[in-house]
């Protein structure tokens, strides 16, 4: 029931854990904090703002830090594979320079799609082991 729900949204620089928090993790921090390619600015790829760098994992931190409850969901998954197969198809792109879709490089690099599954799998464990 919605009615139920009740959220503060806070700025991320004036946050500070208690430790009574319940916080839902976002993919895109999961992403910064548990899959270095894409924190790492290369092969002309956008490069990551400093608050996504820095913001990011100060307040993971001072959560973990609080003992602040963090919970993901069934959700993160698909847009985490999504994030790491985009990232992933255009680092392939780049690499070989041959202009490639998502849709065709899933079928057409083989070991590139091992490389994702790991990753998300990776990805998949580290949030687990912060967050129910």
């Amino acid at each position: 029931n919605l009615d139920d729900v009740h959220a503060n949204i806070i700025h991320a620089s004036q946050f500070q854990p208690t430790g009574s928090e319940h916080i839902l993790l976002d993919t895109q921090i999961l992403l910064w904090m548990f899959y270095p390619k894409f924190s790492s600015p290369m092969l002309g790829i956008d490069p990551p703002a400093s608050y996504q760098l820095k913001t990011y994992p100060n307040i993971l931190k001072s959560l973990l830090k609080a003992k602040s409850t963090l919970y993901y969901t069934g959700l993160n998954l698909p847009e985490i594979f999504h994030q790491v197969e985009r990232f992933e198809c255009g680092l392939h792109s780049y690499q070989t320079q041959v202009e490639i879709k998502p849709k065709q490089f899933r079928y057409e690099a083989q070991d590139a799609m091992n490389t994702i599954l790991q990753e998300v799998e990776m990805i998949l464990q580290k949030t687990k082991s912060i967050a129910i």
